[in-house]
């Protein structure tokens, strides 16, 4: 990555089960994240098995892979969180805030299948997404 990698998320392997090799995600202090497939073939990300991408503006604050296994969910002190939906590249945002410096997210998995985001900001406030 291009700024030093600051944080890591490992996704492992689950065949038969939505996904069928591991991979890992970095994100950097210049908003980049990178995909890396750690199976030779980097069937889901494509021929090489590697994606850069830069959804932020500045800093990444965090990484969290949906249980699902095919969306990421990225903060960032540029005061975003977004969504990647891995099989189509996309990103969306999830939450946008020229008030906050999103410094730290997490998120909780609901029994119906939805999830309720927590985040943080760098004047120590609390947020609910």
């Amino acid at each position: 990555l291009p700024s030093g990698v600051v944080h890591l998320q490992f996704r492992p392997q689950r065949p038969g089960g939505g996904w069928e090799e591991a991979v890992v995600a970095a994100a950097d202090k210049g908003g980049h994240v990178a995909l890396w497939a750690l199976s030779p073939e980097g069937r889901e990300l494509g021929d090489d098995g590697v994606v850069l991408t830069r959804p932020h503006a500045t800093y990444v604050s965090s990484l969290r892979w949906a249980p699902c296994g095919r969306r990421l969910l990225t903060s960032s002190y540029d005061g975003t969180v977004r969504r990647l939906d891995v099989p189509s590249g996309a990103f969306e945002a999830v939450f946008a805030s020229d008030d906050h410096e999103v410094s730290a997210f997490d998120f909780a998995s609901g029994g119906g299948g939805g999830s309720v985001g927590y985040a943080g900001d760098n004047a120590g406030r609390g947020l609910v997404l």
